[in-house]
């Protein structure tokens, strides 16, 4: 019930969508510009809508990954949590629900960190 009164809300108050779609662009853009600088050889998968971002990293270390990020204080979800068999060990799902300066610090961790498995 709270979440269909919280969408009643946001439905007939549109200018509130708006801020918030133009707010979520621009951290996707954000991570993108930060993903292309610090971590060039990871494919990403930018997608047209949600929060988050699937990037393939050339090594199946997604566990081991999140693992090192968590060490260095940054949260994580590694690939194979959303498949079976340790599907989807060379991927990552990034979110981009914090503030743009957070992005950036995030992800350098996480470059940091990915930096440290080789």
């Amino acid at each position: 019930m709270p979440d269909q009164l919280a969408a009643v809300q946001l439905l007939s108050a549109p200018e509130i969508l708006e801020r918030r779609r133009d707010s979520l662009r621009e951290r996707r853009a954000v991570l993108l510009d930060a993903l292309a600088r610090t971590l060039p050889d990871w494919r990403v998968y930018p997608n047209r809508g949600g929060m988050t971002v699937w990037v393939e990293m050339p090594r199946p270390v997604s566990t081991q990954l999140c693992t090192a990020a968590f060490q260095r204080g940054v949260l994580l979800v590694a690939g194979p949590q959303f498949g079976v068999h340790a599907a989807f060990e060379r991927y990552l799902r990034l979110p981009y629900t914090v503030g743009p300066e957070q992005i950036r610090h995030a992800l350098d961790i996480v470059a940091d960190a990915y930096r440290s498995l080789r």
